[in-house]
């Protein structure tokens, strides 16, 4: 019987071999293994050293996931059945030719920087799904574009108070909400946020 390899230290794929761990019902060697992402797995030996096992499983995953953002781009932009297509391909919003491969998306998520907590942003909210309009950015970076988007949809659409008209409207309490309601063409309750504090100036 040859000897057992010791494949402490060694790296397979993503697996980096940390310790021995106890041999399976059948008798057959096992490695205490840590993933690149972090995650610790036990693997056969045999497994590893013919390349069958490469990571934890978080490849697989993250393949996952980037199929269903590369899906759901498709449906906003090409299915006009679902709610949100009015947003994307409702306002002629198009996903580039290159893209309508999976394969071809991958290649270039990999390429770009793409992980599992990041979300596909295009650069101008107006263009198309395309790799120089593209990029990958957190949930909370996202939300913030979209956030500052509203704010100045509002502003140029005059539903958001400038500053002036919130000092006005702190200053004059003793005025009836409908009153400065009409005066600014404003709901009564925009007025009562500015009152309850929940409308800053900017």
């Amino acid at each position: 019987m040859p000897a057992k390899m010791n494949l402490i230290g060694r790296r397979f794929g993503r697996l980096t071999v940390v310790a021995e761990a106890p041999k399976n019902n059948s008798g057959k060697v096992r490695w205490l293994c840590r993933c690149d992402c972090g995650r610790e797995r036990i693997v056969i030996g045999t497994l590893l050293t013919t390349g069958r096992i490469v990571s934890c499983g978080c490849e697989k995953v993250a393949k996952q996931r980037l199929y269903q953002v590369w899906a759901d781009m498709l449906a906003r932009c090409n299915n006009p059945n679902i709610a949100c297509w009015k947003y994307y391909g409702g306002r002629g919003i198009e996903v580039c030719a290159e893209w309508m491969k999976f394969a071809d998306f991958e290649a270039w998520a990999k390429s770009t920087g793409y992980s599992n907590d990041l979300t596909i942003d295009r650069i101008d909210s107006d263009g198309n799904y395309e790799p120089s309009n593209c990029r990958w950015i957190t949930l909370y970076e996202n939300q913030m574009r979209g956030f500052e988007k509203a704010f100045n949809n509002s502003r140029k659409t005059g539903r958001w108070l400038s500053n002036e008209q919130i000092l006005y409207i702190l200053q004059h309490r003793d005025v009836p909400a409908k009153e400065l309601a009409k005066q600014f063409n404003k709901c009564e309750q925009t007025i009562r946020n500015v009152w309850n504090g929940l409308t800053k100036v900017h």
